[in-house]
């Protein structure tokens, strides 16, 4: 169910086990829904950064609300600035935001 605000949510997951995090943006109202998404993902064996983590032994938290126009801006803050696994880190731009510019 998307967040009928209309608001995106930046997100975090940590392994509870390693420590390792992952950095991430949804519309979804609920995070839990966003990480069956990630479960689901890694077992179907997609190629998400997200996979390095243990994702039943694990925490989904939420950074900030932010509108669509700021979503991938502060996805990529987010990513930048927190030691995690994604791998679009590249410079503090995320892959979505070079193909912008």
């Amino acid at each position: 169910m998307k967040d009928p605000s209309g608001m995106y949510k930046v997100y975090k997951i940590v392994d509870n086990e390693t420590g390792k995090s992952y950095v991430g943006s949804t519309g979804e109202y609920y995070l839990c829904r966003r990480l069956h998404t990630h479960r689901r993902d890694k077992k179907a064996g997609k190629g998400c950064s997200s996979a390095q983590l243990d994702l039943y032994n694990c925490d989904i938290n939420l950074i900030e609300k932010v509108s669509h126009e700021q979503r991938k801006e502060r996805e990529a803050y987010w990513i930048e600035n927190t030691d995690c696994v994604n791998i679009r880190k590249l410079k503090g731009i995320s892959k979505e935001r070079r193909r912008e510019t």
